[in-house]
């Protein structure tokens, strides 16, 4: 059984699964009472957060590189129960993530997938696919064990991902704050997405 599908079942319950430590956690959220699940920041490693998503690095080189988008928001599991502002946000910056894989490994295909039916905390997968990767032209899901990244070469990904997510960050990204994770491994206070600011701006809060 592949790495990805032992992680997959180790997150068999929906309703009960417990968020993440807080280590594994962000600092922040971009809505009050977000947790990242534990189940899905098992093999993953914080790349940056833009206002509506964290984005992580899942530790599979077999592939140029993937990434895992989760919205900030509590008690979701499709992408129908975001607002239909944060909807807008999920896909622009799942486009922006798109366009910092293409601008940096030129792949042949790059994949988008909201699965979730093991870990059902709502997260979309952007993957970087090339003709030869261990599982093309199928789905890499689960096609084959995960290969973890050396921590150098990790940290070096990491760095270039985060660089290139922030040259294609998405228009509404630009006048606001992208936090990326302290030298501690904590991300840094971030705004609010659209929905959350303007509820926020309604009830006079600042």
């Amino acid at each position: 059984m592949s790495c990805f599908r032992t992680l997959l079942k180790n997150s068999r319950s929906k309703s009960k699964e417990a968020p993440a430590a807080p280590e594994a956690a962000a600092n922040s959220a971009a809505h009050p009472g977000f947790r990242l699940w534990s189940s899905l920041a098992q093999g993953k490693h914080d790349v940056l957060s833009y206002p509506l998503c964290k984005v992580l690095l899942f530790d599979d080189s077999n592939y140029p590189a993937w990434l895992v988008l989760v919205p900030q928001v509590p008690n979701v599991t499709e992408v129908i129960d975001l607002s239909e502002e944060d909807q807008a946000q999920l896909w622009r910056e799942v486009a922006a993530a798109c366009r910092a894989l293409r601008a940096i490994f030129r792949p042949t295909k790059l994949n988008i997938g909201a699965i979730g039916n093991y870990v059902s905390q709502l997260h979309l997968h952007v993957t970087a696919r090339d003709v030869g990767d261990p599982s093309w032209p199928g789905p890499c899901y689960g096609a084959v064990p995960a290969a973890p990244h050396a921590p150098f070469a990790r940290q070096a990904l990491i760095q270039r991902l985060r660089k290139a997510l922030l040259e294609h960050a998405p228009r509404p990204c630009i006048s606001q704050a992208i936090s990326a994770p302290s030298p501690e491994g904590r991300a840094n206070s971030l705004p609010p997405p659209p929905s959350a600011q303007r509820r926020a701006g309604s009830s006079g809060r600042q």
